[in-house]
């Protein structure tokens, strides 16, 4: 359950007022008032004065079983303050606010994200980063819409076009997060310029691919047909994926394993939703399907409860390799229950059919020589305990059913074209987050290198586990690729761009068009992986659907993003929401430097030069007392200290004036961005790693 909070920001009116009050008289003392929301209470004197740069202190009452779990300054939240036993002591105030103070359960974390009707429509930012926060948190969102789109409101859980109600028609709307959910902001597009009327992309040749899925001796469920016709629309993707297994290509007694160009498996497997290259340069090609017969059914034990599903409660057989039946006594497999393979020593493999749509806790759990599970994006409940104390390191993750993120503002899938298409060549390939994917002019920085590299802009968005994204493409670097790792380097963002070994739900939204890379990384490195599945998996079912071949009209070939405006901002410009940038070691907390050195040490063993740099740094948002030299000295040496990669560059050249950000302290506007493409193209050639 979320709940909209109507009196959750206080009007602009009192910290104007409060600032008249308090500064006008040129003293440095300023007004603070304590405000307490989610059920906490002001105790005592609800307005202080403070000295600039000191410190004060109020008297909390809050909810049983509560603590405080969020301090917002104004609306941007803040760390700076401790709390213990009933006292908070806000630091270092250097001007009048209001403070707002939060109770919830941080030991209860919800999940929650963000998403538009329409991705072509808006751009949302927030005042909490992160993909989950205690219970009870409030979270402020804003939505700033696009040229021609209308904004129709916010809603919970689902879109307008799902009858979700409309929460809030205002462009701001602060929530309270006591439950799992997804915060959407609504569009009509219909007035907006049209993609045929943006600047074309440049060398690609409109075109149409007909595919056509021949069912190989196995049953089309509608009209008999030997194939299913695909219609793939490749003026912007290049490479179709391989058709979801939604129930339409069937074999009695068999599983989709996947597809080939030949009635027998040659070359690669193409699984649902994975990427493939075309295999004929025709317009028409038939792709066949490649059946396996499914486990015996007589080895298993169901519960029948009366309807026409059943769910697996026991395996009585020894195969090593399992594949679980669609149908069991002429009833739909739907569900593996608590303890079904519990225990099971024999177990290597299992391929859980589409069919399946609840695994319970326990239902692979203490399988010791399982480590290799094949499962669908239709799941509806999965978590860590369903495989608890198996040694799972292969997840083959296939697609039961039509993307939900092809339009998103990272459009990752035409970054993995890129990248296979590419191998071989001499490659600059940039890891990054979302500060690349609005600050990296592929074109341009290709340009500056003579067009002798092929550039990959491989920035996604800091909310998604970057090092998860290295870790996936390291089996497509070779000895030519040099990559630029540049992580976020500070507020709630760097928890998952400098180590982190947790996959949350949203990393997987990135590669919801090209599974493959999921099948890339070993899974035991990694923490939450089938709470991020089930989650992801979960939330997919409230996006619209989408068509495969979507994808955000302002992404380019290059994988950049290209709507931000072109003018200078304010030079003052800050948005804080971020958090501020300290120069010292929490940048990368000490638990997680091992995964992120794991990753570095394998990228490096492939052949490729792996180099440290940092993204682009608004000088507005950094923490006062780190603006020295000493602290840019003693940063740059830290990071070569303690990163397994050569640092090129100082951190004091990617600190930019607030004029060049465009919409948050991460991205760029037009003029920004090709201030920091051709920084970071000046430390490349400075490395002196052979690239001129």
């Amino acid at each position: 359950m979320v709940n909209f909070n109507k009196k959750a920001v206080i009007p602009l009116m009192l910290t104007v007022l409060l600032l008249l009050v308090s500064c006008g008289a040129g003293d440095f003392t300023f007004d603070v008032l304590a405000v307490g929301e989610g059920g906490a209470e002001i105790t005592g004197e609800s307005l202080k004065q403070a000295e600039y740069g000191g410190e004060v202190q109020f008297t909390l009452t809050l909810p049983a079983g509560e603590s405080l779990v969020q301090v917002f300054a104004d609306d941007v939240l803040t760390t700076d303050y401790t709390y213990q036993n009933g006292t908070v002591t806000l630091k270092n105030i250097t001007a009048p606010h209001t403070y707002r103070f939060v109770a919830g359960i941080p030991g209860e974390q919800m999940y929650w994200g963000f998403a538009l009707n329409d991705d072509n429509c808006g751009f949302i930012t927030t005042n909490v980063d992160g993909v989950s926060v205690a219970k009870g948190s409030m979270v402020t969102l804003n939505i700033i819409p696009k040229e021609g789109a209308v904004f129709l409101g916010w809603t919970m859980g689902a879109p307008i076009e799902k009858n979700a109600e409309i929460i809030s028609t205002d462009e701001q709307v602060t929530v309270e997060i006591t439950d799992h959910v997804y915060v959407f902001a609504n569009f009509d597009g219909s007035g907006m310029v049209k993609e045929e009327e943006m600047p074309e992309m440049p060398d690609k040749d409109e075109d149409i691919l007909t595919i056509y899925y021949n069912n190989n001796g196995g049953d089309i469920m509608e009209g008999g047909k030997v194939a299913v016709e695909t219609v793939f629309e490749n003026s912007y993707w290049t490479m179709p994926y391989g058709r979801e297994d939604d129930g339409t290509l069937t074999r009695e007694g068999y599983v989709l394993l996947g597809y080939s160009p030949a009635p027998e498996l040659e070359g690669e497997l193409i699984r649902p939703g994975y990427k493939y290259d075309v295999p004929v340069e025709d317009d028409k090609f038939m792709m066949y399907c490649i059946w396996q017969q499914e486990t015996n059914a007589a080895d298993f034990t169901v519960a029948d409860d009366g309807t026409d599903k059943v769910k697996i409660t026991a395996y009585n057989g020894s195969d090593e390799v399992i594949y679980i039946p669609r149908i069991i006594d002429g009833k739909t497999v739907t569900r593996i229950a608590d303890g079904a393979f519990a225990g099971n020593t024999a177990i290597r493999e299992v391929h859980v059919t589409p069919s399946v749509l609840y695994m319970e806790e326990n239902a692979f759990a203490d399988c010791a020589n399982l480590t290799t599970v094949t499962l669908y994006d239709n799941l509806k409940q999965l978590s860590d305990e369903s495989f608890s104390g198996s040694p799972v390191q292969t997840v083959r993750l296939c697609a039961a059913k039509t993307p939900r993120y092809t339009t998103s503002f990272e459009t990752f899938g035409i970054k993995y074209e890129r990248l296979m298409h590419t191998m071989g060549e001499e490659r600059i390939i940039i890891v990054a987050g979302s500060s690349a994917v609005f600050g990296i002019d592929s074109d341009y920085m290709e340009s500056l290198f003579q067009n002798d590299y092929t550039v990959i802009n491989y920035g996604t968005n800091a909310n998604m586990n970057i090092v998860f994204y290295l870790d996936a493409i390291l089996p497509h670097l070779t000895e030519k690729d040099t990559v630029i790792f540049a992580p976020e380097q500070y507020g709630p963002f760097a928890y998952h761009t400098n180590g982190n070994p947790q996959l949350p739900a949203v990393t997987l939204q990135g590669i919801s068009t090209s599974y493959n890379l999921f099948e890339n990384i070993d899974v035991s490195d990694y923490t939450e992986v089938f709470d991020g599945i089930g989650q992801y998996c979960n939330e997919s079912y409230k996006m619209p659907e989408a068509n495969w071949d979507d994808h955000n009209m302002y992404v380019d070939i290059y994988g950049d993003h290209d709507w931000l405006s072109g003018e200078l901002n304010s030079e003052n410009f800050r948005y804080g929401a971020n958090g501020e940038f300290r120069f010292n070691e929490t940048v990368i907390p000490e638990e997680f430097i091992p995964n992120l050195n794991r990753v570095i040490d394998e990228a490096v063993d492939t052949g490729a030069t792996i180099l440290f740099s940092f993204p682009p740094v608004n000088h507005n948002n950094i923490e006062k007392d780190s603006l020295d030299s000493e602290s840019y000295d003693y940063y740059n040496q830290w990071i070569a200290d303690t990163v397994h990669c050569r640092l090129i560059s100082d951190v004091r050249d990617f600190i930019y004036n607030g004029k060049y950000f465009a919409n948050t302290d991460y991205h760029l506007n037009a003029v920004g961005r090709e201030l920091h493409t051709t920084q970071v193209a000046k430390d490349i050639i400075a490395a002196d790693v052979g690239i001129r």
